[in-house]
């Protein structure tokens, strides 16, 4: 529990946010994605209502006020058209799994070769996650639309909800992983591997 400390906490919040959705997706596919749409719809339409507020609450007059109404009356629309929708929508939520898998991976590639560069010991460690999220991150974007298609969006979404759940894990034992060799401070410790000092001409 202490280690979990160590990890910044909005990366634990979004690692255990895409876990459980990972989960869910595994357990109820459509549901989840249809909810999350609504979910989203709905703080469109919120987030429109406050720009409309905004707007009228305004009563400076130093010139022309901010495009609240123009972006407020947008917002609604189009969380009302998402509501309408959804059932379209949703179809690419998959697509933007993927994404989010390949966001991680990414972010577990450069660890791996920032901690190279440093000479961190077993920093292999972090590849060998990396280079599994980076074959997950292929296998997704090349059969999704493939899988949708034989599958269905069910059967197809089975590999996204458990490279979800793999690479939210992948990066919190990375970040874990960085605090057990670098320390809060990032201070080199026992096993950060020295690089070889360079000789000088009058040796």
């Amino acid at each position: 529990m202490n280690l979990l400390k160590s990890v910044k906490t909005p990366t634990l919040i979004a690692c255990i946010a895409a876990v459980a959705i990972g989960l869910l997706i595994l357990i109820w596919p459509v549901f989840i994605l249809r909810f999350i749409c609504i979910l989203l719809a709905l703080g469109l339409i919120c987030i429109g209502g406050l720009r409309l507020m905004t707007y009228f609450k305004d009563t400076k007059k130093v010139g022309l006020p901010p495009l609240n109404l123009a972006i407020g009356l947008f917002l609604i629309v189009t969380g009302i058209a998402v509501i309408a929708e959804n059932t379209q929508i949703i179809f690419l939520f998959p697509f933007l799994l993927c994404l989010v898998v390949c966001f991680a991976t990414f972010m577990m590639l450069q660890r791996t070769y920032d901690l190279y560069k440093a000479h961190v010991a077993d920093w292999w460690i972090i590849g060998i996650l990396s280079l599994v999220g980076l074959v997950l991150s292929i296998i997704l974007l090349a059969t999704s639309r493939t899988a949708m298609l034989a599958l269905g969006l069910d059967g197809s979404l089975i590999l996204t909800g458990l490279s979800l759940i793999y690479s939210a894990a992948a990066v919190i034992a990375t970040e874990i992983f960085i605090e057990l060799r670098l320390g809060k401070n990032g201070a080199a410790r026992k096993n950060v591997r020295t690089a070889p000092a360079s000789k000088t001409l009058d040796e």
